[in-house]
């Protein structure tokens, strides 16, 4: 008999080998998933949700970051009118990927979708594994 099989009583005195509810196996195949499924379903919500990106060219440096603490608003907003420019989702993605707080973000934000793949999965072959063993039960 092997090690993770137990034997219960079942109606009559016939005993049933039965496997346990939760093994191994289910949970790095539910890991796997999580893995490869949780960190795709953030990159594309992050890039289908995404509107428009500013950049500003020449980039703003700590000289002219510190002058505009001084500023109003509306001030800050005509100094940087000038060098502002709109970018597509294509042109953000493609100057974002090359850096590593995108990637690091994207890992960040991967976690929360990572964990409820994970768990989903475990559910379903935890309901998976009751409903084979109430069909064998019945029969």
């Amino acid at each position: 008999m092997q090690k993770n099989l137990v034997l219960s009583p079942s109606v009559g005195s016939r005993w049933i080998v039965a496997k346990p509810t939760c093994c191994p196996e289910t949970g790095v195949r539910s890991l796997l998933v999580a893995v490869l499924v949780g960190p795709t379903v953030d990159l594309v919500s992050t890039f289908t949700l995404f509107r428009r990106a500013t950049k500003y060219d020449p980039p703003v440096s700590e000289a002219e970051f510190r002058q505009m603490g001084n500023m109003t608003v509306n001030e800050m907003d005509a100094a940087l009118a000038k060098r502002r420019i709109k970018m597509t989702r294509w042109d953000w993605l493609r100057d974002s990927v090359q850096y590593s707080y995108f990637w690091k973000q994207v890992a960040r934000d991967a976690i929360v979708p990572s964990c409820g793949v994970f768990l989903s999965c475990i559910w379903i072959g935890w309901m998976e594994r009751r409903r084979v063993q109430w069909l064998k039960g019945a029969t």
